[in-house]
């Protein structure tokens, strides 16, 4: 009896290729095989993926209740009018309006970076308060404001690279968002 060699002469069929799917513009940004974590940051060699998580969520945590300390801090003053928020505001033509609404979208990013689920938003709001407030400083009311040596414009670019921090660390909550916005509904089906 002969056994079939494994170099018979049967022809080899190619794998069924894959089922062709029309790609999409939010595919291409949101693709669907996106892995929940990224590998982005890496650790030292031996690092596990929990102990990589635990100090990436870590250093979040410290880039968020930094940006929130000094835009806590900052609340105090536009609030209550202080002679240096007034001239800031009055040199940029907002006052007191200016003032107040920025004074209450500071409160808003506090209040975002405190709570775990929405700190990435906090970091998005953070990022775009403090981008208006560089461009003042650049543009209209210049690097030293009233005789500060530059505390407030260092203050605002670290409140920025900590918000842009937490956006870049807290990501995967962003691209979840988008992710839910972006997919659309599926038709109901009539009775």
């Amino acid at each position: 009896m002969n056994a079939p060699s494994a170099t018979s002469s049967a022809p080899r069929t190619a794998p069924a290729p894959a089922p062709a799917t029309r790609a999409t513009p939010r595919d291409a940004l949101f693709p669907p095989d996106l892995p929940a974590t990224d590998d982005a940051f890496d650790l030292p060699a031996g690092s596990s993926p929990t102990v990589k998580r635990r100090s990436l969520r870590l250093l979040s945590w410290v880039c968020q209740l930094g940006a929130a300390t000094i835009l806590a801090q900052t609340l105090w003053f536009k609030f209550s009018g202080a002679a240096e928020s007034r001239w800031i505001f009055e040199t940029l033509g907002a006052e007191p309006w200016g003032r107040l609404f920025t004074g209450v979208l500071e409160l808003i990013c506090v209040l975002l970076l405190l709570h775990p689920r929405l700190a990435a938003f906090g970091g998005l709001l953070a990022v775009g308060i403090m981008g208006g407030a560089v461009l003042s400083h650049m543009f209209f009311l210049g690097i030293q404001v009233q005789g500060d040596g530059g505390l407030l414009f260092g203050l605002a670019l670290l409140v920025m690279a900590c918000g842009c921090a937490v956006c870049a660390l807290r990501r995967d909550d962003l691209l979840l968002w988008a992710r839910r916005r972006l997919t659309p509904c599926a038709p109901a089906r009539g009775p």
